[in-house]
């Protein structure tokens, strides 16, 4: 009898916020190049103001995030995305450095200032899986001719690393104290500068967004940038 009057409890509950307009759940998808500690701390202090509403969170690397929105999966990402897609809008949150790096003693010296890609042919280098259900045919920032780790997020790209096992990019505010204490080393050079992402708040411009949706939105504007 109790699990049947709390499920009524429940309907009632969620007739009322449909008749109040809010949203019942958001579907809000974190890129591999999102710093998780911050945006989770945001969208747990947003949610609070919205007990009737249920965040869906999910985790997708590399083309993942943007597949996802565009296949009405997700109603917001945190992620990188392509600015000349006019299907989609956005907030940009900061910008984020990925930096080419290894651990102490996996290349001979000088690791610095004179090394080339070619230099990294002989070593493993450690790549991000797509998540993607069709993932692109970019090879983006990977040495053709390398031996390749592949690994499906940025913490455990950047434990194989910090164990010698590969070199590769990481973000950089995922190794500043590394960077720092020397427990990783900077392979940056004129040419193998590493690259910079925008990380942005996206979503489809053609999609209904309900009020929870348009405050999260207007949060995430007012607290940008994040990094």
């Amino acid at each position: 009898m109790q699990p049947l009057l709390s499920e009524a409890a429940g309907l009632r509950q969620h007739a009322a916020q449909l008749a109040g307009g809010e949203e019942s759940e958001l579907n809000v998808v974190l890129g591999d190049l999102c710093p998780r500690p911050v945006a989770l701390n945001l969208l747990a202090r947003f949610f609070v103001t919205c007990p009737r509403t249920r965040l869906n969170l999910h985790f997708e690397s590399v083309g993942g995030p943007v597949e996802r929105l565009k296949a009405g999966q997700a109603d917001l990402i945190l992620h990188r995305v392509d600015t000349t897609d006019l299907s989609l809008e956005w907030i940009v949150l900061g910008k984020v450095r990925l930096i080419p790096v290894a651990a102490p003693g996996l290349l001979p010296a000088p690791q610095t200032g004179s090394l080339r890609a070619k230099h990294l042919r002989d070593y493993a280098q450690c790549v991000m899986r797509d998540s993607a259900q069709k993932p692109g045919d970019s090879n983006f920032l990977v040495v053709e001719g390398a031996r390749q780790i592949t690994v499906p997020d940025q913490g455990m790209k950047k434990d194989v690393i910090m164990q010698a096992l590969a070199w590769g990019h990481l973000p950089d505010f995922l190794i500043e104290a590394e960077l720092r204490s020397g427990a990783l080393k900077s392979l940056a050079s004129r040419s193998l500068p590493g690259h910079t992402e925008t990380l942005v708040a996206a979503r489809r411009r053609d999609a209904s967004h309900g009020p929870v949706a348009q405050r999260l939105w207007a949060c995430l504007q007012a607290n940008a940038p994040m990094i």
